[in-house]
């Protein structure tokens, strides 16, 4: 739901964010954050512009997978009523 993903993003309760990697469609490329284990959860983050955290993260991807980072994003609403969420900054926090 809606509600869980803001959860996860702001990382609230129960939930801790750690790098899941990356996914890329032909329109946008995403930051994947999550749990690990198999019943945990994801979020996509919608990649706009590679800053320096994006960068080493596609640099090393296999190195920081699962590791815990802190993002911050905005969200957007296309015209069409689709509601997603963009990255707009991340540290890793371990």
């Amino acid at each position: 739901s809606v509600n869980r993903a803001m959860q996860v993003l702001e990382q609230k309760g129960e939930f801790e964010t750690t790098f899941q990697g990356f996914a890329k469609t032909n329109t946008m490329d995403y930051f994947i954050v999550g749990q690990p284990e198999k019943d945990g959860y994801s979020s996509a983050l919608g990649i706009e512009i590679q800053d320096a955290f994006i960068q080493d993260a596609l640099r090393n991807e296999a190195k920081y997978l699962n590791r815990k980072c802190r993002v911050t994003f905005t969200s957007v609403t296309t015209t069409s009523g689709y509601e997603y969420q963009m990255y707009t900054s991340g540290q890793w926090v371990d």
